[in-house]
């Protein structure tokens, strides 16, 4: 009896946990479904080979949930998935941002760049939108910021301000200021061979990427030959941003890379490009590709380094050195190096996957290297996976990406964080915004187009002035956010400036002003004559029109005729400096605009 009555006290027990069990809400009892999708019977790719047909539960900006009866949240929205393929969103491992760029980037299914080198003013608010969970327009940035570099050398000829250095006691002071300018790792260019450059020396480069360990970041390096590299993997380098291909890499570099956990970003596309073998233009060819590319990105694909070749840019050398790193047990990473001369955000990411699979590499593992390898080496935890609680950034193509790699440009949608990114990306052809408001500043500083606004002044070309730009958030007149500018002139360079510089792209890039008549902006300031500095591709001295600065408000509107010589189809950006008489000065701008 004491027996029957323990087994049926323990039924009772255990009769009341399941009870108790049944009433506890499921995950997706708890999911909501205003942030849910369900994507039924697609094939998803698993970083390996390819997985179903079966459900993948979105919610929250996660995967909830992966299996054909993962149960979904009651009115969650569901899509047919029968036929496509989800791929995790894929990662662009070497970019340069500016603009419209990660808008871009997304519209190909990049969900996450890599930026190289960037003005730090970019990096503002980075961290809060890549964190987030909800709907975005634009892919994560992780960023180098700032690269390190000295004064002459690769990286100081572009329209944005380098802190140099000069030797290594400066690396410690140098890389603190890249953390608090929030660089998730350090990037510095060591090319001591290069003709007509300036390079760090390897005490320099030695002390940056200790002081980048010490700050718990890792350290990447742009190279251009073996040699640079075989020097740089004694010094404890992390990461190659470019292959070399000025030589076969031999058994001895296989081996002590791959003892250190060096990965490589090749960065095939732009080597194809230095060889006279650009795959831009092919890229344009593809239907579903060339449908989104707007019209400075097809510019860029076009583009060329001229007919200039060195040796140093041999594409079967960089692909046979990519194989053998490959079998050799390096980690590969895929990066386009846009907006370089053949490559454009987004877009090149798929020409650098076939250049991948031309170098080697099977599909899967192209893939990889685009999605999970390149999260796994920069320690994006999260990204690059489909699987129960990883981000919900996915692309979801036709066709069978293992049999061709050429199935990655089938893109039929792109989810970040869960949301359908299409409907809030700008049409193709529309991203520059080419007429229209450029910066109102209202909702930060680089406004409703994203381009980007830096401090410019002589300094870039070894002169004194110095300039500051800020967001400030409210006026006293009324208005929202403004553009603030404190900049001081000095004599010490022939014709000095100082002051804000939109840019539009690089020097390598352009757009096409055509339709625009005239620049309206709003402005006051210091009392003074300032001046409206119009750069183009390949001017080095930007036609100029003055304009009169108040202490109240104006409205200036300066038309294009005014601009002496002013080639409106190689527009580059836009300068607006104080004037060229010693002293200090500030002035803010606001609305400012291309009229049709």
């Amino acid at each position: 009896m004491l027996a029957r009555n323990l087994v049926l006290a323990l039924a009772g027990i255990i009769g009341s946990f399941i009870v108790l069990i049944l009433l506890l809400p499921t995950p997706s009892d708890t999911l909501d479904a205003a942030t849910s999708l369900v994507i039924d019977d697609v094939r998803y790719f698993d970083g390996e080979r390819l997985v179903g047909p079966t459900r993948l539960v979105l919610a929250g900006g996660q995967i909830a949930a992966i299996g054909a009866h993962a149960r979904a949240p009651a009115g969650a929205p569901h899509l047919d998935g029968e036929g496509l393929t989800a791929l995790p969103g894929l990662i662009d491992a070497h970019v340069h941002t500016y603009g419209t760029s990660r808008r871009d980037a997304l519209r190909f299914g990049v969900t996450t760049v890599l930026d190289m080198f960037t003005d730090p003013m970019n990096l503002l608010g980075a961290r809060e939108s890549r964190d987030a969970y909800g709907a975005a327009d634009a892919a994560a940035l992780f960023s180098a910021g700032m690269l390190a570099t000295v004064e002459g050398g690769h990286g100081t000829q572009f329209p944005v301000p380098v802190e140099t250095l000069q030797d290594s006691s400066e690396a410690t002071a140098w890389v603190a200021a890249r953390v608090a300018e929030g660089s998730d790792y350090i990037k510095l260019v060591y090319m001591p061979d290069w003709p007509g450059r300036a390079s760090l020396d390897f005490a320099t480069a030695s002390a940056i990427i200790d002081a980048a360990h010490a700050a718990g970041l890792k350290a990447v390096a742009h190279i251009a030959t073996q040699k640079d590299a075989r020097a740089l993997l004694g010094a404890g380098i992390d990461g190659f941003v470019h292959i070399f291909a000025d030589s076969i890499v031999d058994d001895e570099f296989l081996r002590e890379a791959r003892e250190r956990g060096v990965f490589i970003v090749p960065t095939l596309a732009i080597i194809a490009t230095a060889s006279g073998q650009s795959t831009g233009p092919g890229l344009l060819e593809h239907p579903e590709l060339g449908e989104r590319v707007d019209a400075l990105a097809r510019v860029n694909l076009r583009q060329t380094f001229g007919n200039v070749r060195s040796p140093i840019f041999d594409l079967d050398k960089a692909l046979t050195n990519v194989r053998r790193l490959h079998e050799a047990g390096v980690p590969i990473l895929a990066g386009s190096d846009a907006p370089n001369p053949g490559t454009a955000h987004g877009i090149s990411v798929h020409g650098e996957l076939r250049l991948l699979v031309r170098a080697g590499l099977s599909p899967a593992a192209a893939i990889a290297a685009a999605t999970h390898v390149a999260a796994e080496q920069f320690g994006l935890e999260g990204r690059g996976r489909i699987a129960e609680g990883a981000r919900a950034d996915l692309l979801l193509i036709s066709g069978d990406p293992l049999v061709s790699i050429e199935a990655t440009a089938d893109i039929r949608t792109v989810l970040r964080n869960g949301f359908f990114s299409g409907d809030a990306l700008p049409p193709a052809g529309e991203s520059m915004r080419l007429a229209g408001a450029l910066s109102d500043f209202d909702t930060g500083l680089n406004g409703p187009s994203g381009l980007s606004w830096t401090a410019t002044s002589d300094a870039l070309m070894g002169g004194t002035s110095k300039a500051q730009i800020n967001l400030l958030d409210g006026d006293e007149a009324g208005r929202g956010g403004t553009l603030a500018v404190q900049a001081t002139v000095t004599r010490a360079f022939p014709y000095p400036w100082a002051g804000a510089f939109l840019a539009f792209g690089g020097p390598d890039q352009s757009a096409d002003l055509t339709a625009i008549s005239a620049v309206r902006f709003a402005v006051r300031g210091t009392p003074a004559r300032y001046r409206l500095m119009m750069f183009e591709q390949g001017v080095r001295t930007p036609p100029t029109v003055v304009f009169t600065v108040g202490e109240q408000w104006r409205e200036v509107q300066i038309p294009l005729a005014d601009f002496a010589g002013f080639t409106a189809t190689r527009f580059i950006g836009m300068a607006f400096v104080s004037p060229d008489a010693a002293g200090e000065y500030t002035f803010a701008l606001d609305d400012v605009q291309l009229v049709p």
